[in-house]
């Protein structure tokens, strides 16, 4: 349902001023985080700096879809080396610090690094409070986001150097659901059989993802460290995610049609 038609519905209306909600939150709560973070680097402390880097990391990831919209901006606060990042001096944000607390065991420039990565941040928060959405948007986000992390999540890619993939693969998982529940009470009634398929796919990958828990767990994750799960492990997880984004992609011709 693209266009004005969306607006009509109030059940929609309702899924889309929530969504705008949840992007605004999440990116302030982004910002605070990263504050917090940076004054662990800037204090020389290195442990706490680790410990902080995927709780402040969680919040982007639970706003990915929208803020890969920005592109550059995207590239500067959440660019991997060689993906799309091949200049080294354009390798910035939480990746080039991740790889300095992980690989190079130095906070040698860190803190500057840091201060960019808030400016970026609030950048970001000016860009997301104007930025309008629509229903088709949300699907396609969320689902684009599971289909991420059953690649890019799963192999270790994204977090190669820190190997906290795993809370971070949940806060994709969390996001995308969070569409979805926002868009229940429009699904139920147009297509209850694809809210219940979503469901009982996520619920498969929370159950696998049960066994990785631990307390404190790997940094204070709450996870074990992601080198620690085998390929099997792996391969379970990314199978089941799969069958999530399968689900979920049933959901944009639902709110399109």
């Amino acid at each position: 349902m693209s266009g004005p038609a969306w607006q009509g519905n109030p059940q929609l209306v309702t899924a889309v001023s929530g969504y705008s909600a949840f992007v605004k939150q999440n990116t302030a709560d982004l910002i605070t985080r990263t504050q917090t973070f940076c004054k662990a680097i800037s204090a020389g402390n290195m442990n706490q700096a680790k410990a902080l880097y995927p709780q402040a990391r969680v919040y982007y990831e639970r706003i990915e879809p929208v803020a890969s919209v920005w592109g550059s901006l995207d590239t500067s606060i959440d660019g991997r080396w060689e993906n799309p990042v091949t200049v080294k001096s354009q390798f910035t944000g939480f990746h080039r610090i991740e790889q300095m607390l992980w690989q190079d065991n130095s906070l040698n420039g860190a803190a500057a690094m840091c201060s960019g990565l808030v400016k970026n941040e609030q950048q970001l928060l000016t860009l997301v409070g104007s930025a309008q959405y629509n229903p088709l948007d949300m699907a396609a986000g969320a689902t684009d986001l599971i289909n991420e992390a059953a690649t890019n999540k799963i192999s270790g890619e994204e977090e190669r150097y820190s190997n906290t993939d795993l809370p971070v693969f949940e806060a994709n998982v969390d996001a995308s659901m969070k569409v979805i529940t926002l868009l229940v009470p429009y699904l139920q009634a147009k297509n209850a059989s694809t809210v219940s398929l979503i469901k009982q796919r996520d619920a498969a990958v929370e159950s696998l993802l049960t066994h990785y828990k631990a307390t404190p767990g790997y940094d204070s994750t709450g996870y074990v460290d992601y080198s620690k799960v085998t390929k099997t492990g792996r391969k379970q997880l990314s199978a089941a995610v799969n069958a999530l984004a399968e689900a979920m992609s049933k959901v944009s011709s639902e709110v399109s049609a």
